[in-house]
């Protein structure tokens, strides 16, 4: 003790020099009038009074919160899913904890209102044609003789040609203009897709096994879809 008040005497400008305690309540706004006229007039007990501060602020922060109830156990005691043995002590802590309570409340709110769904809008859809909007598709797929699909600077060549080894058809398509990368094509039946594929690096695709009837064929793009209606074969 002696040694500790030498120490604190030989970097006081004005011995004696302050002791801990005083400057801990200093520290907390609690200390007389004479400790802080002290204070700022000596700057060898300032300095203590800074590290010691400094030490407090660095414990605080490690130690900060380290008695209340984890956010999962808060979590569980608004949803009523906590034992009784543990909701009474933690309901009485958050009742004299502003941390706590406040983070409660903030549970307590996303239960009552959960996040609202973000909405889907229905991708926009873009006809293609023959020729022009005014004239109708009219020409049915014949083998191997492509025909040739507009919609703004799009162009789709598609054509059909039998499957090997089997009865059916398969039909081919091209896909042309400023379309990205990523694009499925669909084919349609009664609304209801009976076969898909991705295009190819070349705008390429090819659908198996086309059925006999009216046909849809659905270009699914970024933003947009481009469809090619009333497709018949030969």
């Amino acid at each position: 003790m002696v040694e500790q008040r030498s120490d604190r005497n030989s970097l006081c400008v004005y011995p004696p020099g302050l002791d801990d305690v005083e400057l801990i309540a200093a520290a907390d706004g609690e200390a007389s009038t004479e400790v802080y006229a002290h204070l700022a007039a000596c700057s060898g007990c300032a300095a203590r009074s800074q590290a010691l501060n400094d030490l407090q602020g660095q414990l605080r922060e490690r130690l900060y919160r380290l008695f209340c109830p984890t956010s999962d156990e808060l979590a569980a005691l608004t949803q009523g899913i906590m034992v009784p043995e543990m909701r009474a002590g933690i309901a009485a802590h958050v009742s004299t904890c502003p941390h706590c309570r406040g983070e409660l409340d903030m549970l307590e709110a996303i239960i009552a209102k959960p996040p609202d769904r973000p909405r889907t809008l229905p991708l926009r859809r873009v006809v293609a044609y023959q020729r022009n909007p005014d004239s109708p598709n009219s020409s049915p797929l014949d083998l191997n003789e492509p025909i040739f699909y507009y919609a703004g600077t799009l162009r789709i060549a598609l054509s059909v040609e039998r499957q090997r080894g089997a009865a059916g058809v398969r039909l081919r398509g091209v896909l042309r203009g400023n379309a990205p990368q990523v694009v499925t094509a669909s084919l349609l039946s009664n609304n209801r897709v009976i076969s898909s594929s991705i295009l190819d690096g070349q705008g390429g695709f090819t659908l198996d096994d086309l059925p006999s009837g009216e046909i849809l064929l659905s270009l699914r793009l970024a933003d947009y879809e481009v469809v090619v209606e009333a497709l018949r074969l030969f």
